[in-house]
Formats: structure tokens, sequence, C-alpha cells
């Protein structure tokens, strides 16, 4: 059965026609409830600007649903348009009583907002400017491991993993099993000053959270050189489009600071752990992802209200902005749609 039957046979949702024009949601109104568009077209726009349409089978407003806040977008029909309605409040009623419809929401969320991140980063990346060397590891990494096991961490023993979890959004109020069960899942990882946790290009399914030292991030760009993105510290979070959707790293992740402890979580130990760990951090994977994506949207929309043309640099402040969270557990004000 499709995830649009499925939502529906719960009868939590309800029915809405757009005739072409007429707004699903405006800008600057709450964030209360999430859609799927069962025909037609939807456009989501600022201002002048069209940022992305949404078809038939599609879900909209997924990137807010599970948080809230104030959109930062209009949501509008490009032609008439018939969709299925969930209110926000009624996500709790899924997960208490619907549990594998909710499950199957939560993924769909999440793989279609890192879709959205990469899409906007791709699009992005090409105004960016190089101010750096691109980042290289001299020494394969079969080697680098054999170093570091004969050396060990050389660096203390490895942070408590609780307050970065926690500093991470839907974490902070998480009761202690949950978060025990997911800490068992993570793996503590040392490097030092210049050493890479991954490159750009490279494959990997991980996602890493800092638990000290500062982890920079860099954007390789045309002619060899490089943009530094955003630099991270204790709770950042990266290497989240790679583990939600797969294939190659779109950033190097280097270590900025005489050394720095990463707690990694692989994808085949995500789906291992117990159901509530694995929805709970998914629940705040969305979270800092959606906050990631809504950030960088008021900064678009802060240079299209500008009037100017925007510079190179413009484009690498907003790239940090969509390739990590920083580890701020303060709620967010805006979304995307």
């Amino acid at each position: 059965m499709s995830l649009e039957n499925d939502v529906r046979s719960t009868g939590l949702a309800t029915e809405r026609v757009l005739p072409a024009g007429i707004p699903l949601w405006e800008d600057g109104s709450d964030a209360d409830e999430l859609a799927f568009v069962v025909e037609g077209e939807l456009a989501a726009r600022v201002g002048d600007a069209e940022l992305g349409q949404i078809h038939r089978g599609e879900m909209v407003g997924e990137a807010s649903a599970w948080v809230g806040g104030r959109r930062t977008a209009e949501v509008v029909a490009v032609e008439e348009t018939r969709l299925l309605v969930i209110k926000r409040k009624d996500l709790s009623v899924l997960k208490q009583k619907y549990v594998r419809v909710y499950d199957r929401m939560l993924d769909g969320a999440l793989h279609a907002v890192a879709r959205r991140i990469r899409t906007v980063d791709l699009d992005i990346a090409k105004r960016a400017a190089g101010t750096l060397d691109r980042p290289e590891n001299k020494e394969p990494s079969w080697w680098r491991k054999l170093i570091s096991s004969m050396q060990g961490p050389g660096v203390g023993d490895a942070p408590l993993a609780d307050v970065p979890l926690r500093m991470l959004p839907a974490l902070k109020g998480r009761p202690g099993p949950t978060l025990l069960r997911l800490k068992r899942a993570l793996v503590a990882k040392s490097y030092r000053k210049g050493e890479a946790v991954f490159l750009q290009d490279e494959d990997g399914r991980s996602v890493y959270l800092v638990a000290a030292g500062r982890i920079d991030v860099i954007r390789n760009v045309k002619g060899g050189r490089a943009v530094p993105l955003a630099s991270l510290g204790l709770g950042g979070l990266f290497g989240t489009g790679a583990a939600i959707l797969g294939g190659q790293r779109s950033a190097s992740c280097v270590v900025g600071s005489d050394f720095a402890w990463v707690y990694e979580l692989s994808y085949e130990a995500l789906t291992s752990i117990e159901d509530d760990a694995a929805r709970a951090w998914k629940e705040a994977l969305l979270s800092a992802l959606r906050l990631q994506l809504g950030t960088a949207d008021e900064q678009l929309a802060a240079l299209d209200r500008d009037g100017r043309e925007p510079s190179a640099e413009d484009y690498d402040r907003i790239l940090g902005l969509l390739s990590t969270y920083q580890g701020n557990d303060e709620s967010p004000t805006g979304t995307l749609w």
C-alpha cells in the first residue's frame, strides 16, 4: 500500500482542493500542517523567485511539521490541485496508534528534506568562490587507520556522549533509556590537527557528532580551490546528506584544533538499534536538517530583497548554513515550505 493510502486509512487526514493560483500556505503563516499532493502541482515561492515545485505523490511541509515555526515561503497551486492534509498536532496520534505509518512518513520526510538540501547546495556551489587549497590526505585511508591504531588516541579519554546528544533538537528532553540505546550505537573516534574525518567525494553512510575540539567543513570548487564552509564545535552534526541518501560526501571535514573527538553513528548501527532509539535519532536529524534548510532559505530570501547582485562570498556563507548543524539547541524561527 502506498504511503498516501496508509495515511488516508488512519482517518486523520482531510482532503483539500485548490484552484490554480490559490495559496496552500502564505509566507509567514504558522507551520501547523503538512500535505500529500494527490493530483496537480504546487510551487514554493519567495517574492518573484520560485524555489521549487511539488508534484503528484510528493509531500510538502514535511520540513517543519515535526518542529513548527513560521513559513518563510508561499506555497501556491500551479494548476487545480487535490491534497491530503494532516495537522501537525495529529502526528503524536499517528506515533501512538499508527506507528508503522508514522515511521514511513518520518523516513519520507528525511529523504525529501535531504534531497532538497542537495539540490539547493549543488545550485549554489556553482557560484561559490575558492579561497583555500583543496584538502588532501597524503596517505591512503588504510595507512591512516593503521598508524592511528598503533599510536592510540593520545588525547585522553573520550568525552561523554550525553552532552552533544542532548544539544540536538528533539533529543533534549528524551528519557534516559532512549538515549542509552543511542549511545550504545555510537563509536568514539579521535583525530589530530589536520586529519580528515572524511574527504569530499568519498563514499560513506555514517553521520558524526562533535564531542570535543573543532571540525572545519571545506568544499572543493573549481580551479583546484576550496571554500571554508563552517567550523563545528561541541554538538555539531555533519555527514548527514550522504548518510541519508547514500553516495559521495559533498565536502571534506578536517580537524582544525589540536585534536578532536567525534562520535560516529554508522548506517549499519542505526538499522540495528531498537525502534524507539532509531525513531528519536531520525526525529532529531529531521529537525536539524530543517534548521539548516530554513536558515539558508532565509538568507537567500534576504539576498533577493536586498536587490544587489550577490557576491561569491554571499553564496559561500549560505553553503555553510546548508552543510552542517551547528549544535545550537534553540528553536529555529523559520522554515522552508
